[in-house]
Formats: C-alpha cells, sequence, structure tokens
C-alpha cells in the first residue's frame, strides 16, 4: 500500500492531462479542464487509500483528522478556545514530533497544521515539507523541518523512518509557527511572545526537548 499512497500523493493531474493529449496546459483551456476532472477523480482514489490506511486526509472532518493522529500514537498536550469563534488550536506530541493544528467551521473542519521535527538521515529520506540541514550525530547530517499535516502525515513519518531517525530530542529547533488563523488578525502581533506563550504550556519534558542543544 506504501507504493500506492505515495504514487497517489505525488500524482500531478495537469502533467498527467498533457502527457495524454501531447498539449502544453499553459493557455490551454481544454487540457486545463481535462487536467481538473482528473485531479477530482484522482481525489477521490487518493483520500479512499488514505483513509484505509488511517491517515490524514483532507477529505476527513475534524473528528476523523484527530482520531488519525491519535491512532499515530500523539498526545494531546493542550487545547484551548480561538477567541470569538467556535473554534480550537490544539498541540500534540509524539517522541520528538511537535504537531499544532487550528479548526474551523465551528471546531469541524481542520483550518491547517504543521508537525516539527529533527530528522537524522539523508536528505531524500523526506520526500515532503520543508527542512534545513543543523549538523551531524555519529556521521549521519541532521536536519531540522516540518510537514503539512493534513495530508499523508501517517505515510510521511513512516517513509522517514525507513531511512532515518526522528529524535527524540531535537539538536535545533525549526521555525516554529504556534499561531492560529486570529493571531494574525491582530495589529502588530508578535509571533515570538506568541510561540513562547504556547511553549511555556507544555510539560517541562516536551519543552526541554525541543529547545536545541
Amino acid at each position: 500500500m506504501n507504493n500506492e499512497i505515495e504514487k497517489a500523493l505525488s500524482f500531478d493531474s495537469l502533467a498527467e492531462a498533457e502527457k495524454i493529449t501531447g498539449i502544453d496546459y499553459h493557455g490551454n483551456d481544454g487540457v486545463i479542464a481535462l487536467g481538473m476532472l482528473l485531479g477530482i477523480e484522482h481525489g477521490k482514489q487518493k483520500a479512499a487509500l488514505l483513509q484505509a490506511n488511517k491517515d490524514t486526509c483532507f477529505r476527513n472532518n475534524l473528528e476523523q483528522q484527530i482520531e488519525a493522529i491519535e491512532d499515530m500514537g500523539f498526545k494531546l498536550l493542550h487545547c484551548d478556545n480561538i477567541p470569538g469563534t467556535g473554534d480550537k488550536w490544539r498541540i500534540f506530541w509524539r517522541n520528538g514530533v511537535l504537531l499544532f493544528c487550528d479548526s474551523y467551521f465551528n471546531d469541524t473542519s481542520m483550518n491547517g497544521g504543521n508537525a516539527y521535527f529533527n530528522y537524522k538521515g539523508p536528505r531524500n529520506g523526506m520526500r515532503r515539507g520543508s527542512n534545513g540541514y543543523v549538523g551531524e550525530i555519529d556521521g549521519q547530517p541532521v536536519w531540522e523541518g516540518h510537514v503539512d499535516i493534513r495530508e499523508g502525515l501517517r505515510h510521511t513519518l513512516d517513509t522517514m523512518r525507513e531511512s532515518g531517525e526522528l529524535l527524540s530530542k531535537w539538536i535545533s529547533c525549526p521555525f516554529l509557527w504556534l499561531l492560529h488563523y486570529m493571531d494574525t488578525n491582530q495589529a502588530g502581533y508578535n509571533y515570538n511572545a506568541i510561540n513562547a506563550e504556547r511553549i511555556a504550556l507544555l510539560p517541562i519534558e516536551v519543552q526541554e526537548a525541543i529547545k536545541g542543544s
């Protein structure tokens, strides 16, 4: 199933439409329309694969997303209301992976979220997300990074572990964004101060694990 999921997550509907027609999609409404149709059909197939694997998926509601996250072993560390809305923000942790997300539509859908980590292993072991080199351990490179949690999180973390290791204690803290969508509506908001406030809510052992050496 892993190979099928990898192919599904890497699928490019416009590239496939170009392959079928032999025509560049730029400026061609017919090829663009075909790409959209392929994308819709592919989205259904991809969702079915991910849901069968108990993975996160854009077609999941919030309850299903959280169920998948907790099934991966993540523990909820903090949950709080987003003022003036019916939504919430949440922080989860699983032995070296810090996960932040916020909700919308009265806490029924996931708005956005990232998982943050330090990874020891080859860079090509991280097929998705953003990363940067931060040093070496035992002669192996270490990268700090993050991935979008909303689709294929289980598959992404599993493939990373196949060729490397997610460190339980970070040597470098990646750029963290522990802000919900209403935080950024405040004029002059200070993301460093907001991050610091939310990190302070976490258990001491988690704060120690993510501060970097």
